[in-house]
């Protein structure tokens, strides 16, 4: 055999192993997107209810009055927001459900659910806090978790779905200044000078 038949044999068999190696990573990452739960920051079940978000909404309105005229303060707590949380998934027909958000002794906010999909629904965990320094809050998500899958495999669900649809800025009208996450409520600041 040649030294160029060599060469050549060398390269298809590396070009078959690459392939391999692929097609195995790709079967490997969609089992583990599949299968398995992220774990919380808390093993809390937050409930859902009607009461508690419309009474989000109604300290939401309270807030934004009193922001209006000077500097305002409401505290979020895991209740309202989750509850509010469904009923938004269900007013945009967002194919995800057992929504439970949860503030973290870290100071981070988290959310976790199931994306109802054609196949096996797939578990996600996202965790992050809000960005104050822009013209408008923005979600700063730092983490996203996928059944089992490695959360730097995820990156691709942040930068190609959430930021390229602007998903993560807040129409908000108040101006906002400071975020304070505690274990179990969230305390949100804002308005005008």
């Amino acid at each position: 055999m040649s030294v160029l038949g060599a060469i050549i044999k060398v390269i298809f068999i590396s070009l078959i192993g690459l392939v391999g190696l692929g097609l195995g990573a790709a079967i490997v990452g969609g089992v583990l997107i599949f299968t398995g739960s992220p774990s919380p920051c808390s093993d809390r079940v937050v409930e859902v209810s009607s009461a508690a978000s419309q009474q989000l909404r109604a300290d939401w309105a309270a807030f934004e009055d009193q922001a209006a005229s000077g500097s305002a303060q409401i505290t979020f707590t895991e209740t309202g927001v989750t509850s509010r949380g469904v009923e938004y998934i269900d007013e945009k027909d967002i194919p995800l459900k057992d929504l439970q958000v949860r503030f973290c002794p870290d100071g981070l906010g988290e959310a976790t659910g199931t994306i109802k999909t054609p196949g096996p629904d797939i578990k996600v965990l996202l965790r992050g806090t809000l960005d104050l320094s822009g013209d408008k809050p923005r979600i700063d998500v730092q983490t996203i978790k996928a059944g089992n899958f490695p959360g730097l495999g995820t990156t691709w669900i942040l930068d190609n779905v959430i930021k390229k649809s602007d998903a993560d800025i807040l129409d908000i009208k108040v101006p906002l200044t400071k975020l304070e996450i505690s274990d179990g409520s969230a305390t949100l600041t804002g308005g005008r000078p």
